[in-house]
């Protein structure tokens, strides 16, 4: 049985995650583990070493320009050429 292509996901930064990476974006090329399992958005972000959780609940997750269902406890499977946005919500006053 052949390997299957790595999928290629673009991956947006907003603040403070982009301080912590250093980068605004990138572009990853993933492997999945086998053919049965699908990348999720947790399996993303512990590739990444980020954490999706927040003390306030206040990260927002976009895939290709919708959020995420919170709900959906990250499991939302990630396809070849997705774009995800992972945003902090500023507030001021």
């Amino acid at each position: 049985m052949q390997p299957e292509a790595p999928m290629t996901i673009r991956v947006t930064f907003g603040a403070p995650i982009r301080g912590q990476l250093g980068a605004r974006e990138k572009e990853f090329s993933l492997q999945k583990e086998d053919s049965e399992t699908p990348i999720t958005l947790a399996e993303l972000a512990r590739r990444l070493g980020v954490t999706l959780e927040d003390s306030e609940g206040s990260l927002m997750i976009l895939v290709n320009g919708k959020v995420a269902p919170y709900a959906s406890d990250h499991e939302l499977s990630l396809q070849d050429g997705d774009h995800v946005e992972l945003l902090v919500p500023l507030a001021g006053g």
